[in-house]
């Protein structure tokens, strides 16, 4: 029996085995270089990306730096205003004081007028405190 016939295709299949293994070996390598492309390059626009963004963290971050500065400015004022006007406000319960004493006429103090001053005098404190928080 002639098995020449079986030989040659077995060949043939095996030069056409090898061909298409390394059409196949050659297009994936093509397409695994293609894909690390894609991504490198979409890597690169992600970097380019994240740093804009980082910028624009950082320049907000100082823009709200100057506004809570400036707030702190505003705020500062209108404490200084609250002070001015507590210091307007402390010397008059002081002075009224200093009025009803001299109003007593007699020399000696009788006790109801040394109480209804230490009372005020209290009153005065409390308000002078009560100012000094506020402010």
């Amino acid at each position: 029996m002639n098995f020449d016939f079986l030989h040659r295709k077995i060949v043939f299949n095996k030069k056409w085995l090898k061909i298409v293994a390394i059409a196949v070996g050659g297009l994936s390598l093509l397409a695994v270089l293609g894909y690390s492309g894609y991504i490198y390059f979409q890597n690169i626009k992600l970097t380019t990306k994240v740093s804009q963004v980082e910028s624009s963290l950082q320049t907000k971050d100082k823009e709200l730096a100057d506004l809570k500065s400036q707030d702190q400015v505003k705020i500062n004022a209108n404490l200084q205003k609250q002070i001015d006007k507590s210091r307007l406000l402390l010397p008059s319960p002081m002075t009224v004081y200093e009025k009803l004493l001299d109003l007593e006429n007699p020399p000696r103090i009788s006790k109801v007028w040394t109480v209804y001053t230490l009372m005020f005098c209290h009153n005065s404190q409390k308000g002078i405190i009560m100012a000094q928080q506020e402010a």
